[in-house]
């Protein structure tokens, strides 16, 4: 017997996520028709992706803790007014994503002031704040 399909993504009781290489419908959208169904996340890892930017939505993860972004050389920047959402973020890890590194370096960075209000921030390993 098969149940029926909806189209509706049940709520999913998730603390940590991890996208790697192309994660499908993940990689670009966290939020399938603008419905937020992460409410719980806490951990968000960004690997290898073969995208330009970052999954839109994200700004949506309230209770996102950390993002760990690693080896994404094709992102290019987090979008616009994504970050100041996340009033929960506690840190920021960014290695080997040679755009973000340096449109995020500490007080010199063109994008600086996007992230400057994390409390944590990592690039290449080493803490910039």
């Amino acid at each position: 017997m098969s149940s029926p399909t909806s189209s509706h993504l049940p709520f999913l009781q998730v603390e940590e996520l991890i996208l790697k290489w192309d994660a499908g419908s993940f990689s670009k959208s966290l939020l399938p028709n603008n419905h937020m169904f992460l409410p719980k996340l806490k951990l968000l890892r960004v690997r290898k992706s073969p995208y330009s930017s970052l999954p839109k939505g994200l700004g949506q993860l309230t209770s996102l803790e950390i993002l760990d972004i690693r080896t994404c050389s094709k992102i290019k920047s987090i979008p616009e007014g994504e970050l100041q959402h996340l009033t929960a973020l506690r840190e920021l890890m960014i290695m080997r994503c040679s755009a973000l590194s340096q449109r995020y370096q500490k007080e010199i960075g063109e994008d600086w002031s996007k992230i400057s209000h994390i409390p944590n921030i990592f690039i290449d390993g080493e803490k910039i704040k």
